[in-house]
């Protein structure tokens, strides 16, 4: 099936530790990788700034409607306080180690190739196949292009 293969591609390449659950690849965000989760004119916008300093993200179609992306980033070794208060008023999701906009969850990253009932597969609009950005340069351009 392709979802366990995705699994074992993700594990082996990447050192992700993904499960997948019916139609669901996911990982639980924190000791890997975290992510924001935007809405994709902003994700659109917030790439081509993260381009134009040769910082690329991995990152990932949601298909909607709304279409969201998923921007994937390392693991935020400061105060998460911050980054939720930046983006408190923003329709901005934050996922980190094992919350999702500053509430304990089980909310995981889902990963391409989950398919939500209804909706097209997820797909990478950029690939995993460079390092993650660090989270506060991604913080950096989002807010950039929030205050534009």
């Amino acid at each position: 099936m392709i979802y366990q293969a995705a699994v074992l591609d993700y594990r082996a390449r990447l050192g992700w530790p993904t499960h997948a659950v019916g139609t669901t690849v996911w990982l639980t965000p924190g000791a890997h990788v975290e992510a924001f989760n935007v809405p994709r004119d902003l994700g659109e916008r917030t790439l081509t700034r993260l381009r134009a300093i040769n910082s690329t993200p991995p990152v990932i179609n949601i298909p909607g409607p709304p279409d969201r992306w998923a921007l994937l980033v390392q693991p935020h070794d400061g105060a998460m306080s911050d980054i939720l208060a930046q983006f408190a008023d923003q329709d901005v999701g934050y996922a980190y180690l094992g919350h999702h906009q500053g509430r304990s969850s089980e909310w995981g990253i889902d990963l391409p190739p989950t398919r939500h009932p209804g909706r097209e597969p997820l797909t990478w609009i950029t690939p995993p196949d460079t390092p993650l950005p660090p989270t506060a340069v991604v913080v950096r351009a989002l807010a950039d292009v929030l205050t534009r």
